[in-house]
């Protein structure tokens, strides 16, 4: 493991190190469960994995649906002070398009929305 110090801007080689170690580990980790793998040479019971003999097209949709499922649920998960967020920008944004006057327009830019009026 990698030492690290309180402050990252000392040493932040040191620090991005630990990060990447630690979310190899995590998605490593996550998959051999979401496979049902024991140890890392067990063939997978949760996964039909296509033969080798199997056509390009097979595997890159075998590669894009299940593999693509994984990253979804691990990967890329939502937490809920990222869904809390969202959900609140979307109701900010929902209230003031409904508040628009007709002389008004709404200009709507990532988490920022402006409203100018004529």
């Amino acid at each position: 493991m990698t030492n690290v110090y309180n402050d990252v801007k000392k040493n932040y080689k040191s620090a991005e190190h630990l990060m990447l170690c630690s979310t190899k580990a995590y998605i490593c980790s996550a998959f051999m469960t979401w496979a049902g793998l024991e140890n890392i040479n067990d063939e997978p019971c949760h996964l039909t994995i296509p033969p080798k003999n199997s056509k390009k097209v097979e595997k890159q949709e075998f590669v894009q649906k299940e593999i693509g499922s994984f990253v979804e649920q691990y990967v890329l998960s939502e937490f809920d002070v990222e869904k809390a967020h969202r959900k609140e920008i979307e109701n900010i944004r929902e209230n003031a398009e409904k508040t628009v006057q007709p002389n008004e327009r709404n200009f709507n830019k990532g988490n920022i929305c402006l409203v100018c009026i004529h």
